[in-house]
């Protein structure tokens, strides 16, 4: 597990590189990203739904790195920027924005939500209906663009990545134990 959150961690900080941040930000964020890759790792099932989640979270909020709740005019809030009312798994509480804005309440409520979308609509139409609900939108068309293209982007990383940094699951658990240790909870 902690090595898949190790992989998920580079592949996050590797598209904010490439999106321009500095690398005074990235440390700065380098805590609250640890944590998201950590709840990724630990409720995505399968490698297309850890794809779905970096691509969905990267486009929605760039993975929140400045460190603050960003809400946007229609309400919607957090990591994933989930609509409350949309964003309650069967049998759960409706979540408050605040809630959203953990990253494990926030990864767990976005895979039901993919998963919901994935039984109903194949790859192309899932990003455009998470975008603008059931009627899926002409002018939803460049976001699920840039999503696919950030998924293709993640995808090409997570299979590059091992190569280039070897020993990323190891320096990942170091840096949680050193830097990390009272901001997140280590999964063992």
């Amino acid at each position: 597990m902690l090595e898949t959150a190790g992989w998920i961690f580079l592949v996050m900080l590797s598209m904010l590189r490439a999106d321009n941040v500095t690398p005074s930000q990235l440390k700065a964020a380098q805590c609250s990203l640890a944590s998201l890759s950590e709840s990724i790792a630990v409720y995505a099932t399968s490698p297309d739904e850890v794809l779905d989640l970096v691509a969905l979270g990267f486009e929605e909020s760039r993975f929140s790195y400045r460190g603050r709740l960003e809400v946007s005019h229609k309400g919607a809030c957090g990591i994933f920027q989930q609509i409350p009312k949309y964003a309650t798994p069967d049998f759960v509480a409706k979540p408050t924005c605040k809630e959203l804005g953990n990253p494990w309440e926030a990864t767990y409520r976005a895979v039901h939500q993919i998963r919901k979308l994935k039984r109903m609509f194949p790859l192309a139409d899932r990003f455009c209906h998470y975008n603008s609900g059931m009627k899926c939108r002409l002018s939803a068309r460049a976001y699920v663009q840039r999503v696919r293209r950030y998924r293709k982007q993640a995808r090409r990383l997570f299979f590059r990545l091992p190569y280039v940094y070897p020993l990323t699951p190891y320096l990942f658990s170091q840096m949680l134990q050193n830097d990390c240790a009272e901001n997140t909870s280590t999964v063992q």
